[in-house]
Formats: C-alpha cells, sequence, structure tokens
C-alpha cells in the first residue's frame, strides 16, 4: 500500500500530469500563475506578493503535505 501512494505521488509530482491540468490559477486572487511553493509544490501563485499575503494560510498546510 505504501508503495503504491509513493507512486501515485510521483505521478501527481510529474511534468506529464501537469499538461493534461489548466492553466494553474492563483491561490491568493485566482489570476493565472507562474510559480508555485518551491517547499510542497501544492499551491500556485502570480506573483511574490501574492505568496507572501497567503503564506499564513498555507504554512500549516505545506507543513502535512511535506512531512508524507
Amino acid at each position: 500500500m505504501r508503495e503504491e501512494m509513493k507512486n501515485l505521488l510521483n505521478l501527481y509530482n510529474s511534468d506529464v500530469y501537469e499538461q493534461f491540468l489548466d492553466d494553474p490559477k492563483c491561490a491568493e486572487c485566482g489570476e493565472v500563475a507562474s510559480q508555485r511553493c518551491s517547499r510542497c509544490k501544492e499551491e500556485w501563485y502570480c506573483s511574490r506578493e501574492c505568496q507572501l499575503k497567503r503564506w499564513k494560510q498555507h504554512k500549516p498546510v505545506c507543513q502535512l503535505i511535506t512531512q508524507a
């Protein structure tokens, strides 16, 4: 079971999977995003300013994701 989860995580974090997704949206303002959290790679941002505004909300989730 653990090995299957690792395989799924690798798939979802791969560039191949991202080709099938819509353009990512900024977690703060909803605009098209080009940057994402360098730590967990789950949340997208359009600018450094939006990333900083969102950090207090994203930090606990980011920590949970990166602990796995």
